[in-house]
């Protein structure tokens, strides 16, 4: 952490995107305050980092489903922490599915099922296999999105 508060003294720094899967890191980043805006970098932390002060999330998430993701910043902004956190909650099931294999691939073959891109992977990335099809498959028809 010390040397993420000399970094934010740094002109060419402009934030953090935090990626770690540790509370306790976000709540250190977080006591930087201003100094070091914080982003979420995975989608699960979107709730945790914004309600310590964080100022966005680095999200795959919000390519599929850009409302929800933002709901959970809108109810925080506004103090429906219910609300937020419930989302939050609600959308972990999609979120593990992006996560099945290497990003971009499921988020990939998710947005190729929504007529949105190809599935097209270029070297060393390689398309999903059929397990995660089907995974990604059930999940997008339990969220509605196909």
């Amino acid at each position: 952490i010390l040397t993420l508060a000399g970094l934010s003294e740094r002109e060419n720094i402009v934030g953090i995107k935090e990626a770690a899967d540790s509370a306790d890191r976000l709540v250190k980043i977080s006591a930087l305050g201003e100094a070091l805006p914080l982003y979420a970098g995975n989608d699960s932390q979107t709730y945790t980092a914004l309600a310590l002060g964080g100022v966005g999330v680095i999200s795959v998430l919000s390519n599929l489903c850009p409302e929800r993701m933002k709901k959970i910043s809108d109810s925080l902004s506004s103090g429906e922490n219910e609300a937020a956190l419930s989302e939050q909650q609600a959308l972990l099931p999609l979120i593990d599915a992006m996560f099945a294999e290497t990003n971009p691939a499921p988020v990939k073959y998710a947005l190729a099922r929504l007529g949105l891109c190809s599935e097209e992977m270029r070297l060393p990335m390689s398309e999903v296999c059929d397990d995660t099809r089907r995974l990604i498959d059930g999940i997008l028809k339990k969220f509605e999105l196909i």
